[in-house]
């Protein structure tokens, strides 16, 4: 079993990876997810994959989220901003970082995930045009592909 976290679980690509791990749930599990600021739609993904840990970027709407799964009864992390977001990267339960949030917001979590020894599944090509060299030597540094 392979435990994903999907940065940017609310877009395009994450809801497209999220389908993927729908079909193949025997090889395929959910750790974290996040999200800028669509919190309808993230709510919705945590009922559906139970994810261990959740961040929102957007600091008003992390604070929704926290009040509507405490209304619901929901006990799950709720991290926020740009400290979230690496800390949900680098979650010890992933086994796979999928960052597929928008421009240059993805270098540092994608940096953090890499020295926590997590593979990377880079959708996010800011990433690699403006850090590509300091993505590619902490990979081949802490040895992660």
């Amino acid at each position: 079993m392979k435990n994903i976290t999907v940065l940017g679980s609310t877009g395009s690509i994450g809801t497209q990876a999220l389908e993927i791990i729908r079909g193949h749930q025997k090889e395929l599990s959910v750790a974290a997810l996040s999200a800028n600021k669509n919190i309808e739609l993230l709510y919705r993904q945590i009922l559906e994959f139970s994810p261990k840990l959740v961040c929102v970027y957007e600091e008003d709407s992390a604070r929704e989220l926290k009040e509507l799964l405490k209304k619901d009864g929901i006990n799950i992390p709720v991290l926020s901003g740009m400290e979230g977001l690496c800390e949900t990267a680098a979650f010890s339960e992933g086994d796979i970082v999928l960052t597929a949030v928008v421009g240059m917001v993805g270098i540092r979590p994608t940096v953090e995930a890499i020295r926590a020894g997590k593979d990377i599944a880079l959708a996010n090509k800011e990433t690699l045009v403006c850090a590509g060299h300091i993505i590619m030597e902490e990979a081949r540094r802490c040895s992660v592909n």
